[in-house]
């Protein structure tokens, strides 16, 4: 057989083209300076001289002898070094495939030159070819360009195991291996890079695209974050835009609903890939916490996976996966702020699909998506707040127009009104336009100038008014006080105060009356105390006074001289005339305190005047006045009054007409008839009568209209008293008169039915006379004051039967009681240790002395005393000085009404009373 190099050209032809390999190689690293091809040049270079240099004439001329052996080996082995740079093997990895290929060649190489032998050196160069194959095969990535080199680098030792296979000699075969096996590489390498190039063309056109796709995606992108203001319908154009610009197969968006992960929004054959699977997903399940899904909304990092259907998360998908062929996949985050908004999954057909700058590029999408989610909420919040601003404004405005104190908004920086409410044009009588847009100082009314001053500088110095007090000058010129409150605010952009003006002037006007009625009131307390306090100083020694007297008169009479005894009549009527002064003190005191009262009841008029009259003709026949009545004409005339009051306001006019006459003067009593249906009782005298002058300070208290030089007795608060009890009574009085001629009395009562009097009722009856029989039984008496207790001693004294046991405390007083059990306690109610009212509460609680009865003797003669003692449990309640025959009359009533022992029935207050 021939040999192999003959057969494939001529030996000027195969230098040549090795020749043409090695410059085209080296032109190409001149161009790409690919270091790969500097080796490959280099190693195609030498073969070529090696190849002229021998001259070849035929086929065993070509075959290197001796160190041209080495040399084409060595060639050789720096062709690996360049195979090895383009396989891009790392640097530092290159070490153990390059001992692999180099030390066999080279040891075969000297093998071949120390025996003189091309058949070791041709088993060299066919070890560096089949392993430069093998590298080519298993080079990572797998692309076209190895392939082909790996072709050429077999087919010189394919070629030779043909050849041998064809009967050649293997001897001549591989003498003439070297130079086909550098032409057949050579040629291949060269392919490859042509090959590589176009696909590197190839690539880079493809990327050209797909980046035009990723900034079309990022445009789309853009505008939709630009055009879009809802976060729905955003979402679903980022999954349209992914699908229909080609990075994604499918698209669907995942977010956090009421505890559960939602599929709200899809795009592309996602609604028809996943119809079988829930649109809802448990964060509970086993299958959502191993998901990439559930990852990525829990810390809102993008995942990605590009071998899905191999993925051991995703095993329980992998079969929908291989339906649909999904290959790849991507989860990215959209975020709200610091949390997770929602999730956007995205599918490819291909696997690796999604590489770094897909990646990058979906990152910045993402970015500008949560950049888009964030700008929407602060959106929403400033919309938000600007409809809350102007609610809140609106609210303002409706409460601040319709606020009843009149309030303005006055700019801080110039004092001028930018607003007033209803109130301030109501106040004034002006419209709104009139205030607006002027200072505060130009209106020439409102707070004074000088009061404006402080307020402003104390709204400069504390931010704020509360209560300020100005003075003020209405629109009408009027002075005013007002009181200024300020709040500072932020109105149409403006740092404003909110002033409120309440105008004060009736409610301090009101205020100082109140004042002025408390100090009254305190003062009139104050004397009622200090006339209550001066009847008991003066009453207990008038009781002494009085009592003492009588007793002298009583038992002393026939031992004393006829002008001894006129004496002491005048000590005795002294001492009345004293007592009725304080009585009617006392009860001036209480009509201007508001404390008495009157027990208006219908009673016969007929029968009160005859007491009157009986009470008055003692004094009518001392002076020598005739006393006419003529009240009894019938029918019977009843009226409602209060007995009592209304017998002391006719005593005290009676007494006046007789008083104020002349000798042998009259007095004329008549019941007429008024034309409104009540009744007046008319009192003419012939006396001395009074002025115009006078009449007009008739009812002055204590005003005796120049009478105090003469000899008739007064104090000038009598017929001050009557009108006033009278007025309590729903009547009146009325006084003409006339010098030298005498004075018309007319007192005025509202009239009553007859049938409401009671028939057993005798208006002003007094008590009936004591029992027959002299009482008799054991009398407590309690009372602190020596002269009181002996005054009660020597008045029981005329009653053999009755002893009298003392007690000057309270305490002692209680234990006297429960000892003795007495048929009657007399009470004093101010004590030493305790007071009276206690030891009222006492008796009555203990069951022993419980119904024992306890009259009060006190010289306390106000209401509010007599009731709390009456309330508290006493039968009766006297005060001093007593009317001692009726006192007297009373308590022989009393003792002679005992029970046996252990029954005894305390006797009421209305049968003890009518002194």
């Amino acid at each position: 057989m021939a040999p192999v190099a003959p057969q494939l050209a001529g030996p000027g032809a195969i230098a040549v083209i090795l020749t043409i390999v090695a410059l085209l190689q080296w032109a190409v690293w001149c161009i790409d300076r690919d270091p790969a091809f500097r080796w490959f040049g280099a190693s195609s270079a030498i073969t070529a001289v090696l190849a002229w240099a021998e001259g070849m004439p035929g086929p065993a001329a070509v075959v290197p002898a001796g160190a041209g052996l080495v040399i084409a080996c060595g060639a050789r082995i720096g062709w690996s070094v360049g195979l090895l740079a383009q396989l891009a093997w790392p640097f530092a990895r290159r070490r153990g495939p390059l001992l692999a290929l180099a030390l066999p060649a080279l040891a075969l190489a000297l093998a071949a030159s120390l025996a003189g032998s091309p058949t070791w050196a041709a088993l060299a160069l066919v070890w560096i070819d089949l392993g430069g194959a093998v590298l080519c095969l298993g080079a990572r990535p797998r692309r076209a360009s190895p392939w082909v080199l790996a072709a050429g680098l077999i087919a010189a030792p394919a070629g030779l195991l043909v050849a041998l296979a064809g009967g050649s000699d293997p001897l001549h075969l591989l003498a003439g291996y070297a130079v086909p096996a550098a032409v057949l590489s050579g040629i291949a390498q060269l392919a490859a890079s042509l090959l590589q190039q176009s696909l590197d063309h190839r690539s880079t056109r493809a990327q050209a695209e797909r980046m035009s796709n990723y900034y079309q995606t990022l445009t789309e992108t853009n505008q939709a974050v630009l055009r879009i203001r809802a976060p729905a319908a955003l979402y679903q154009a980022i999954c349209d835009i992914c699908v229909e610009t080609g990075h994604a197969q499918m698209a669907c968006l995942y977010l956090m609903r009421d505890g559960l992960a939602r599929r709200e929004i899809t795009a592309g054959p996602a609604a028809r890939i996943l119809a079988g699977i829930p649109v809802e997903w448990d964060p509970a399940s086993p299958s959502y916490r191993d998901s990439y899904t559930a990852r990525a909304l829990g810390d809102g990092q993008r995942r990605v996976c590009n071998d899905y259907q191999h993925d051991p998360l995703t095993t329980s998908w992998h079969r929908l996966a291989a339906q649909n062929g999904i290959h790849a996949m991507v989860w990215l985050p959209f975020r709200r702020g610091e949390r997770v908004a929602a999730v956007l999954m995205l599918s490819a057909t291909e696997r690796d699909y999604f590489d770094a700058p897909l990646l990058q590029l979906l990152d910045r999408m993402s970015q500008d998506v949560s950049f888009a989610l964030d700008f929407l909420a602060s959106e929403q919040q400033r919309v938000d707040s600007m409809r809350e601003a102007q609610a809140s404004l609106e609210r303002f405005s409706k409460l601040f127009q319709a606020a009843p104190v009149p309030a303005a908004i006055v700019s801080t920086r110039d004092r001028r009104v930018l607003d007033v409410n209803q109130a301030v044009c109501e106040r004034d009588g002006l419209p709104r336009e009139h205030f607006i847009g002027k200072a505060t100082a130009d209106f020439g009314f409102g707070v004074v100038p000088e009061d404006r001053e402080v307020f402003y500088a104390l709204v400069a110095r504390e931010g704020r008014a509360r209560n300020f007090l100005a003075r003020s000058i209405d629109i009408r010129g009027r002075a005013r006080r007002v009181l200024v409150n300020a709040e500072p605010l932020e109105y149409l952009e403006q740092a404003c105060l909110l002033i409120l003006v309440l105008d004060i002037t009736e409610l301090q006007e009101a205020e100082e009356a109140r004042r002025a009625q408390a100090e009254a009131e305190a003062a009139n307390r104050a004397k009622t105390q200090f006339l209550s306090h001066m009847s008991h100083e003066l009453r207990t020694p008038l009781n002494a006074i009085l009592g003492f007297s009588t007793i002298l008169r009583e038992e002393a009479a026939e031992r004393l001289t006829p002008d001894q005894r006129v004496q002491l009549d005048h000590v005795r009527h002294a001492g009345w005339h004293l007592l009725t002064l304080i009585d009617d003190v006392l009860d001036l005191a209480r009509i201007e305190s508001g404390t008495i009262k009157v027990d208006a009841r219908a009673l016969l008029l007929p029968s009160l005047l005859d007491e009157v009259l009986d009470m008055a003709r003692p004094l009518a026949a001392q002076l020598g006045v005739t006393l006419d009545a003529a009240h009894h004409t019938p029918p019977a005339t009843a009226v409602r009054a209060d007995a009592t009051r209304l017998r002391q306001v006719l005593l005290n006019v009676l007494s006046n007409a007789i008083k104020y006459n002349r000798p042998d003067g009259g007095v004329r009593v008549r019941v007429l008839p008024t034309e409104d249906g009540d009744v007046a009782i008319e009192v003419a005298d012939s006396g001395i009568g009074m002025t115009p002058q006078q009449l007009a300070r008739l009812f002055e208290p204590f005003n005796r209209l120049g009478r105090e030089r003469s000899t008739v007795e007064g104090t000038g608060i009598g017929l001050a008293l009557s009108r006033q009890l009278m007025a309590l009574m729903g009547g009146s009085i009325t006084v003409d008169s006339q010098v030298e001629v005498g004075t018309q009395v007319r007192v005025h009562i509202p009239r009553a039915e007859l049938q409401a009097i009671p028939q057993d009722t005798v208006p002003g009856a007094l008590p009936g006379p004591a029992a027959p029989a002299l009482p008799t039984g054991a009398v407590l008496y309690v009372e602190d004051n020596a002269v009181n207790t002996l005054l009660i001693e020597s008045l029981f004294a005329r009653w053999p039967g009755v002893t009298v046991h003392t007690a000057t405390d309270g305490r002692s007083g209680i234990a006297r009681a429960r000892e003795l059990v007495p048929d009657l306690v007399l009470l004093d109610m101010q004590l030493p240790d305790v007071d009276g009212l206690e030891v009222l509460r006492t008796l009555r609680a203990d069951e022993t002395t419980r119904r024992v009865p306890i009259v009060v003797l006190s010289a306390s003669a106000m209401p509010g005393d007599v009731e709390r003692a009456l309330a508290e449990g006493a039968n009766d309640y006297w005060t001093k000085p007593i009317a001692f025959e009726r006192f007297l009359g009373a308590m022989a009533g009393v003792l002679g009404e005992r029970s046996p022992p252990g029954s005894v029935r305390p006797v009421t207050a209305s049968r003890l009373r009518g002194r």
